[in-house]
């Protein structure tokens, strides 16, 4: 397409720090990273998204990822490879690419930050138990009695960033 950014990066218009190249897909570094190491994997020849793309050029980027990844440093502690389809899914550019990020530990859906955040009077503050009490409340409440019990909050559990804790209690 003419007017897609991502056409114009695969094909030279616009520059871009490449992390590899050849004759059918480019990995560049994104420009709003959303870890230390955070590259976008695109094809060079335009599809809207996943859904639409052929299996041959979906198969070879997944091939691909692994080789990135490893030349990035990231196979010896992971990484995450993102594919956002649509803007429900929160695709912003049109034109299919993967993300492959890396360089920091990642609590599976949650973005934070790796272990600390700040909190509102200036303390750090442990994340990891606002993530695990949150997650273990919504997946149990259709029966609230039992989560309650089951599920008792930490003594621990900080006022967070968002306004405390889910039951009111500060």
């Amino acid at each position: 397409m003419a007017d897609c950014v991502f056409c114009k990066i695969a094909a030279g218009e616009i520059p871009s720090n490449k992390a590899y190249e050849d004759d059918k897909v480019v990995a560049f570094k994104d420009l709003e990273p959303a870890a230390p190491v955070h590259v976008l994997l695109i094809p060079k020849k335009h599809f809207d998204n996943v859904t639409v793309t052929d299996t041959e050029t979906l198969g070879y980027m997944m091939g691909k990822v692994g080789e990135i990844a490893k030349s990035l440093g990231l196979t010896e502690k992971g990484f995450r490879l993102v594919i956002n389809t649509g803007d429900d899914g929160g695709q912003t550019v049109h034109h299919l690419h993967m993300h492959i990020i890396g360089g920091r530990q990642s609590y599976g859906l949650a973005s934070v930050p790796a272990g600390k955040i700040r909190a509102r009077r200036g303390m750090r503050i442990d994340i990891m138990p606002c993530i695990r009490y949150n997650y273990q409340v919504r997946f149990c409440t259709r029966f609230p009695s039992q989560t309650a019990r089951r599920y008792p909050i930490p003594k621990h559990f900080p006022k967070c960033v968002e306004g405390g804790r889910s039951d009111g209690r500060n």
